[in-house]
């Protein structure tokens, strides 16, 4: 049973109390000689409160090595110490629940995994290194999902012209020869991206990368907008974020408008009152968006306001029908 119960130590690593604490109550509770239940009850609530306290160590050990990370690591650093909680926990909750329940083999492998999570926490090198790859992983998915928004709004730009025109081709040669030079900048900032050689390094890397990554990403959008403002038509085409409070007040528009489809398809014949109140919020809806109708608005606003005309004309025949 002893041969069985040894963990190899390959790191050289050596317990601590609690953790060697730990592993010899399990060593107690397997194959015992003569232990009735309720001194194995005991000794397994024992067990519960070691684990409990192991965590504990663990939490307050966190608190203590964060403080020796630069402020913009921390949060990566709290992220790769976290799974190695978790694993902590998860243990624990395992514990607590079946400790009852759990064979001798499945208490050996127990104290297996303890042991270990005890090697990995106290791996200082193991621990930067996990911190350093994390680092360089992020950042990449940082840049991978910048360039898949930058995609995405340009198609959503060109989504807001109609397909049939030379007006959208037009466009749409525009912005894929505005957008090339920077877009390829982002995307050999991608493929090029190497994690830092040390945590000292980690901190002035981070930053040249954000720097890097930012610069190319809101120079992408605002050519995208420059081109698209271009399609506005409008005299001063430097106010093109003046729109955005009328967007809002669309799409509003259509919230208010898809639920006013909604209780229609609900309202019942002898409802007089509901057919009243869905009319009057008809006509608030119809007198709204004529008051829009006398602006000079981007074009894509313009083709919204024209489709919900001609919605809005569909309900209140419906509405009528029901009259």
């Amino acid at each position: 049973m002893e041969s069985d119960f040894k963990v190899k130590n390959n790191s050289q690593h050596i317990p601590r109390d609690l953790v060697k604490h730990l592993y010899d109550q399990i060593k107690k509770i397997i194959k015992p000689a003569n232990l009735s239940f309720e001194a194995k009850i005991k000794e397994l609530n024992e067990i519960k409160l070691t684990v409990s306290a192991i965590i504990d160590q663990f939490e307050e050990e966190k608190k203590i090595s964060l403080k020796n990370f630069d402020k913009q690591i921390v949060p990566i650093a709290e992220d790769v110490v976290e799974e190695i909680l978790n694993e902590a926990r998860e243990l624990k909750k395992n514990i607590t629940l079946s400790a009852e329940n759990f064979t001798d083999k499945e208490w050996e492998e127990i104290a297996k995994i303890w042991f270990y999570l005890d090697v990995k926490w106290n791996d200082r090198k193991g621990i930067v290194e996990r911190i350093i790859e994390k680092i360089a992983r992020r950042y990449a998915h940082l840049i991978e999902k910048d360039i898949q928004i930058v995609k995405e709004y340009q198609t959503h730009s060109l989504s807001l012209l109609p397909k049939e025109t030379g007006l959208f081709k037009n466009i749409e040669t525009r912005l894929a020869n505005s957008v090339e030079e920077p877009l390829k900048e982002l995307i050999q900032l991608y493929s090029d991206i190497k994690q830092p050689i040390s945590l000292q390094q980690a901190s002035e890397w981070m930053s040249k990368i954000q720097e890097k990554r930012e610069g190319c990403f809101d120079q992408l959008l605002l050519r995208i907008d420059h081109v698209m403002k271009d399609v506005v038509q409008l005299e001063d085409t430097s106010d093109w974020s003046s729109y955005v409070e009328a967007e809002g007040e669309v799409l509003f528009m259509e919230k208010e408008l898809n639920q006013i489809k909604e209780d229609i398809l609900h309202i019942c014949e002898d409802e007089a009152s509901e057919r009243e109140f869905l009319l009057a919020r008809l006509e608030g809806l119809s007198d709204h968006l004529t008051e829009f109708e006398k602006l000079k608005l981007p074009m894509f606003l313009t083709t919204k306001l024209n489709e919900m005309k001609n919605e809005i004309t569909v309900c209140f025949s419906k509405i009528n029908f029901t009259i």
